[in-house]
């Protein structure tokens, strides 16, 4: 009953012009994250061996620390504008919010996953934790081979390049490397669009026509853009590598980067023009 007068008070009173000391206001106002810390042992770090490892964690770099977010809570900046964060349990969402109130979740992050969290900082974007989450904290990051290699990847390839490094970051973490041999069919007319492909190496074909497609191109961008099935067999003519990007973090791309979101729909244009 208390707590609720003071709310009405702030109301009343506020919408009158009347200024309110901080103090009070911090008290009036949830707050918007709760971080305890965890330190970080042998044991600790053997019982998360597997799961670091999986999203190719080579160390752990000094000044690293375990922190728990509480439930539905906000990730302030001030607290997280630096460094690395994996994701190991916990529902991690990334949310933007809404005019009238409360917020849109645009990704859940699955665990384990790793993020560079100044890809967030951009307003409005931000981090909230739905659950109770886990997160290791990393101010400096040595990453397998295979996610350097697929961030040059997207760092050389026009389209993807107009990305911020931290779209891209994001990107390479839960990309994947394919390889395809010679005469194999990389995807198939009518096929559920789930990727994005991006040539690293080899020669692939657009079934029934002339047009191949070499290092750098993209491949499935149609799908991708249309949300609609495969509308063409992409078939592989010399040994080759391709990068696999999950549909749905294209699509969280095209809907926050706009300089993306048009360069993919000029590749579409050209390419139904027959220039590309």
């Amino acid at each position: 009953v208390v707590s609720g007068a003071i709310v009405l008070y702030y109301v009343y009173f506020g919408l009158k012009g009347l200024k309110l000391s901080g103090d009070l206001i911090q008290q009036l106002l949830p707050q918007r994250t709760q971080l305890t810390s965890i330190n970080i042992d042998d044991e600790w770090k053997e019982q998360h061996a597997e799961p670091l490892l999986s999203i190719g964690l080579q160390s752990i770099s000094a000044g690293s620390k375990v922190i728990q977010v509480s439930e539905n809570a906000r990730l302030d900046t001030q607290l997280v504008d630096n460094g690395h964060w994996i994701v190991l349990s916990g529902d991690l969402a990334l949310v933007e919010p809404k005019p009238e109130g409360g917020h849109n979740t645009l990704l859940h992050f699955p665990t384990p996953c790793s993020i560079h969290h100044s890809s967030l900082l951009k307003t409005p974007l931000f981090l909230w934790g739905i659950t109770k989450t886990t997160l290791l904290y990393l101010p400096s990051l040595e990453l397998s081979r295979d996610i350097n290699d697929a961030l040059l990847t997207l760092d050389i390839q026009p389209t993807f390049a107009q990305l911020t490094i931290q779209w891209r970051w994001l990107l390479s973490v839960h990309a994947r490397h394919q390889n395809c041999t010679a005469n194999s069919i990389l995807l198939a007319k009518d096929d559920l669009t789930d990727a994005i492909y991006i040539v690293e190496s080899g020669t692939f074909q657009v079934a029934q026509t002339n047009i191949q497609l070499t290092k750098n191109s993209i491949i499935g961008e149609m799908g991708i853009l249309s949300e609609q099935p495969r509308n063409a067999t992409i078939q592989c003519i010399t040994p080759g590598q391709v990068l696999v990007i999950p549909a749905y973090l294209v699509r969280l791309c095209i809907q926050q980067c706009p300089e993306f979101s048009n360069s993919l729909q000029d590749l579409v244009l050209m390419r139904q023009r027959g220039k590309a």
